[in-house]
């Protein structure tokens, strides 16, 4: 009889320990799905604030031939961001997002 007991107990504490993990991969999971959406959501707003601040800080369009020297044309299109390039501050978010993440081990 008190090894029946033993053995009910011994189940039972493994079917809560088994739930307990159930729980926490649960939230692991909420966990990244959240911070996903929160980086994607902050990459957004950042890239609305970057297109609504370019026109207001560019210049009015300068005639042909004051834009100078091939040389200098092609010196201040390189310091413009490229199209498709992630920018800074948003790179530095995700890898703040993947170092959290890294330590949560998920």
């Amino acid at each position: 009889m008190i090894s029946f007991w033993i053995l009910n107990a011994s189940a039972q504490q493994a079917e809560q320990l088994q739930q307990l993990e159930r729980q926490l991969q649960q939230l692991k999971q909420q966990y990244l799905d959240a911070t996903r959406e929160f980086g994607q959501r902050i990459a957004a707003l950042e890239q609305q604030i970057q297109k609504q601040k370019e026109p207001s800080a560019k210049p009015a369009e300068k005639p042909t031939e004051t834009l100078g020297e091939p040389a200098e044309v092609q010196a201040e299109a390189s310091e413009k961001p490229k199209k498709g390039t992630v920018p800074t501050a948003v790179q530095n978010k995700t890898d703040l997002c993947r170092s959290a993440l890294k330590r949560i081990d998920l």
